[in-house]
């Protein structure tokens, strides 16, 4: 092994804690449930409980069921193709392009996204 400027071993750069071995690697604590605990075939992309919170800075998936964990970091989101956890429940029955009785579309409200025909929407 080569020696550095001193004459010493170079020291080893640590290894990331995450299990991809990335530095930025952060634990998911968003879920209800551990993920691939509910239907087979199902993700959390199509459960009833998913939504949306951010504003300016962007969109972030977050699970309703697990309200009580919410940070306001990345630590409590959730990906929405993760496989259904056991707290999955099936969503209402609208098309994703069907309005609902309040004028927004399935979609936008699932994601937390005003609707531009509501008064006060942006």
């Amino acid at each position: 092994m080569a020696e550095d400027l001193f004459g010493e071993a170079p020291a080893q750069r640590a290894k990331g804690i995450g299990p991809q071995g990335g530095k930025h690697y952060v634990k998911p604590w968003g879920y209800f449930m551990p993920p691939g605990t509910g239907p087979s075939g199902e993700t959390c992309k199509t459960c009833k409980h998913l939504t949306g919170r951010g504003g300016v800075a962007g969109r972030y998936l977050k699970c309703e069921r697990a309200r009580s964990k919410w940070t306001h970091g990345r630590k409590t989101d959730i990906l929405a193709g993760s496989p259904a956890c056991s707290g999955w429940e099936k969503p209402d029955q609208l098309s994703p392009n069907e309005a609902r009785p309040d004028g927004r579309q399935a979609t936008a409200l699932a994601l937390g996204i005003p609707s531009s025909d509501q008064p006060g929407a942006i």
